[in-house]
């Protein structure tokens, strides 16, 4: 296996990893507390960490997404 296609497999698996845990954070952000009658202090603490970890995977996953298109782009 050539280098740019192990990169690009390691680009592709942390994307792989990193876009669900995204999506779920998004999802978990949107829909807030699951409790029953979460209090207004609860609310704010699940937005405060879920954007702590879209933030914490979001960047990376786009990272590694600019790095893939650009080692596609490559001429081989």
């Amino acid at each position: 296996m050539s280098k740019g296609k192990m990169i690009r497999l390691i680009f592709d698996m942390l994307i792989a990893v990193l876009l669900p845990l995204f999506l779920l954070s998004l999802l978990y952000f949107i829909s807030g507390s699951q409790e029953m009658a979460p209090t207004a202090e609860q609310q704010e603490k699940v937005r405060a960490v879920t954007l702590l970890v879209m933030v914490v995977t979001g960047v990376p996953c786009l990272v590694c997404i600019g790095a893939r298109v650009k080692c596609r782009k490559k001429p081989t």
